[in-house]
């Protein structure tokens, strides 16, 4: 059975800057009872995490990437996106080191903001869980150390888009 994906719009050309990279993130525990609740300009700009807070999760500049990429499985209809977040946090301190299983063995969503401006939500339906979570001290000493991370998830839809970082920052703890 042919599903029924009709197209209803073209895509513009893009006559701004465009920078790659993560400027800032924010993670919190994942929940299947979450809501996104977007405006009449289609940008998501009110979540209830219910009694769930959105902490910082800080990075070093230039090492974090989000990703959505669409992928078919074994058969037509077994479609989805992959959603993945990656990055590096500098050194382990002690805070962290007391978190550090709860990092590597929860479900999680995350919150990107781009050195664009805009904001996603990564594993918004699934929650994304740690695909990598490795401790390193670096070879050199110019290398850096600190944790390596990749956090995915198959999602049946691409990540959310947010209206602001500040819809985010109501959230925080």
């Amino acid at each position: 059975m042919a599903l029924n994906c009709r197209i209803s719009k073209g895509v513009n050309a893009l006559c701004t800057p465009n920078v790659s990279g993560i400027l800032r993130m924010a993670i919190a525990n994942y929940d299947e009872g979450f809501t996104f609740t977007p405006s009449s300009s289609g940008c998501v700009d009110t979540v209830d995490l219910g009694s769930e807070k959105v902490y910082n999760f800080a990075i070093m500049d230039g090492t974090g990437q989000a990703t959505s990429t669409g992928t078919i499985g074994g058969n037509n209809d077994s479609r989805y996106h992959q959603h993945a977040v990656t990055g590096q946090i500098a050194r382990l301190d002690c805070d962290l080191l007391g978190e550090y299983n709860n990092f590597f063995l929860g479900k999680v969503i995350i919150f990107v903001e781009t050195k664009n401006r805009e904001t996603f939500v990564f594993g918004a339906d699934n929650g994304l869980t740690a695909e990598t979570w490795t401790f390193d001290t670096g070879a050199g000493e110019s290398d850096a150390n600190g944790i390596n991370f990749t956090f995915s998830g198959a999602q049946p839809n691409p990540p959310i888009k947010l209206s602001s970082w500040d819809v985010v920052k109501g959230l925080m703890n």
